[in-house]
């Protein structure tokens, strides 16, 4: 028995189109099989003649509530996404009811493929709308997918430490409980702030609350870190050991400054020749602020080099995850070495040129140079020079005299 049949009419059709689309991509047929079976399964027990009426809370409720074996389900939740992405993406959707379903439901033994450690426990129903609803309104005001995400993932880890407590029965003292017992890094403690006092000041807005419990937590000050650029034998050690692909990454990450988020969202539809046939490409960073960062001759030549389209392609339609792209460098780097640190070496060697702090601030896409002051490592002999020279030219002229 195929995969459309007792079914409802609609999931019939709207399978038969997903296949075709599916086809089209490149993708195994062992897995168009696998997530047609599945789809297939949700139209018999879901209980929803029209597939593109399916909720996001009633999406929820199916998926949490099957008795299915751990790599099952989270082969289903891989499924779910796929199917309703390619639904939003081609308008038969306004809103994409899997983005909820991010977990799968924790047990001591379940764990996320790739991962050692558990899942967190499903996001409780309560919150599910509020967090959806947030989301939305993070996307109309014109926040980036990896900043809806990240937000996304602050509310749901509040939402499940809180409960039973409800999204809108919380109190300040319950924020700052809940923020006090976590063991986080300045930066994660500084990120999860700006989401809780931003998320409760849409609630204020919309009037799903009085007041803003997360209004009056105390600022948390940016944590200052030494540079630590990636040294040469190290992006060297990547250049010989890593694929072409990752190559490049590794080169927009090292002679460009980009960050993994950057690199992973580069379209050859961004390149822009200049007077003199010099090439510049339009870098769309954190916020979606632009700028046009120059482009070595060498780099220019592979990324003209491209078939039309994004630069790292997913088999799944658009660009690679920025996660994913980090994950492929980071592969071919020391342990504890990130792609980030590609960045810094940037900075440092840009810096070293000309020490012109306002001209790296614009290539790395920084709105202050205190920030990309913390991008940049002096040279060591450069600071002994420094401190060699005025001691010659203050005390060290004196030693002697009488």
């Amino acid at each position: 028995m195929s995969a459309q049949e007792a079914i409802g009419p609609q999931w019939a059709q709207a399978l038969t189109q997903w296949e075709m689309y599916l086809g089209q991509t490149n993708t195994k047929p062992s897995t168009i099989s696998g997530h047609l079976r599945r789809i297939a399964t949700l139209a018999r027990t879901l209980g929803e003649p029209d597939p593109w009426q399916t909720s996001e809370s009633i999406l929820a409720d199916w998926f949490y509530s099957q008795q299915l074996a751990a790599g099952y389900k989270a082969s289903m939740r891989s499924t779910l996404r796929v199917f309703f992405t390619w639904a939003q993406r081609s308008g038969r959707m306004s809103v994409n009811p899997a983005l909820g379903i991010t977990t799968v439901q924790a047990g001591p033994t379940r764990r996320r493929p790739g991962s050692s450690g558990p899942l967190p426990a499903p996001v409780p129903a309560e919150w599910q709308g509020a967090v959806m609803a947030f989301c939305q309104w993070l996307a109309v005001a014109g926040k980036s997918p990896e900043t809806i995400r990240l937000r996304r993932v602050h509310i749901e880890k509040l939402a499940r430490d809180l409960t039973p407590l409800g999204p809108f029965d919380v109190t300040a003292y319950d924020i700052s409980g809940w923020m006090y017992a976590q063991n986080w890094a300045a930066e994660t403690r500084r990120a999860n702030r700006a989401t809780v006092r931003a998320f409760y000041a849409w609630a204020v807005n919309g009037g799903l609350i009085d007041y803003n419990p997360a209004e009056n937590l105390p600022s948390v000050k940016a944590a200052h870190h030494l540079p630590r650029p990636a040294s040469e034998s190290q992006v060297k050690y990547a250049m010989t050991t890593a694929d072409p692909r990752v190559k490049l990454m590794v080169c927009l990450g090292a002679e460009l400054g980009l960050r993994r988020a950057e690199v992973a969202g580069v379209h050859t539809g961004d390149l822009i020749g200049e007077p003199g046939g010099d090439w510049s490409l339009l870098v769309r960073g954190k916020g979606d602020k632009e700028r046009i960062v120059p482009l070595p001759a060498g780099l220019a030549q592979e990324l003209r080099a491209l078939p039309e389209g994004w630069a790292f392609p997913s088999r799944r339609g658009g660009h690679l995850t920025p996660g994913w792209v980090a994950v492929l460098v980071k592969r071919h780097l020391p342990a504890g070495v990130t792609m980030h640190a590609l960045r810094h070496r940037f900075a440092t060697r840009a810096y070293k040129v000309d020490r012109d702090v306002f001209a790296v601030q614009e290539l790395l896409g920084h709105s202050s140079p205190n920030t990309t002051r913390r991008y940049v490592k002096v040279a060591e002999d450069t600071l002994r020079s420094t401190v060699q020279g005025l001691a010659d030219n203050t005390t060290r002229r004196w030693v002697g005299v009488r």
